[in-house]
């Protein structure tokens, strides 16, 4: 079971519960149709299970969302909704899960997009169509890629999330959830893992 599980909701300054993050994880993913492992090895990467990271380009909490993709994905959302980590994790995971539709679930693609944006992906791409991991221009996309792979590998075999149960997932009271376009077709249908296992870095 993941040892880093839980972190107090920043946007209150009163004693709060702690929110339980691979809790969240679980039930988010299991509501979105991806892969938990993937999530929460997401989060390990961009924020080290901190919920009040904040990176020098503005990027917020959990999954290090910026207020333009927020907004993206949910128009009504601001810049202070995204310290709450509950809303913060949901609005990352409908974004991943989104670039992973965009990108027919190749998960080094995703991760790319998700690092460097999706027109960066989608201009690599064009110009090489079958890009492998070790043709991205950017080391520090590359270097994303391949923290994210380990720690996933790492996660999966240990099966840190196996202790959690799917529930509903938390829902911030001011918030209302957002179907992802492909949620109706998508639920339940994790990632494939050879995409993750299999996939090629040169």
């Amino acid at each position: 079971m993941l040892i880093i599980g839980c972190c107090a909701n920043a946007s209150s300054a009163a004693q709060v519960q702690p929110f339980n993050i691979s809790q969240a994880v679980v039930a988010y993913s299991q509501e979105y149709g991806i892969s938990p492992y993937l999530v929460i090895s997401v989060i390990k990467a961009e924020s080290n299970f901190q919920n009040n990271a904040l990176s020098s380009k503005n990027c917020i909490g959990l999954m290090q969302v910026s207020p333009g993709t927020a907004k993206l994905v949910e128009p009504g959302i601001t810049t202070s909704d995204l310290w709450d980590p509950a809303t913060n994790l949901r609005i990352g995971t409908i974004y991943l899960k989104s670039l992973l539709v965009k990108f027919n679930n190749n998960v080094p693609y995703t991760l790319a997009a998700y690092n460097a944006g999706p027109g960066n992906v989608y201009n690599w791409l064009y110009k090489n169509k079958n890009l492998n991991v070790a043709d991205i221009p950017y080391k520090e996309t590359r270097d994303y890629i391949h923290r994210i792979i380990g720690v996933y590998n790492v996660y999966k075999s240990e099966q840190v999330l196996a202790g959690y149960q799917v529930t509903q997932a938390p829902k911030n009271s001011n918030l209302k959830q957002k179907n992802t376009p492909s949620q109706e077709n998508s639920q339940n249908q994790y990632v494939a893992e050879n995409d993750i296992a299999f996939y090629k870095t040169n």
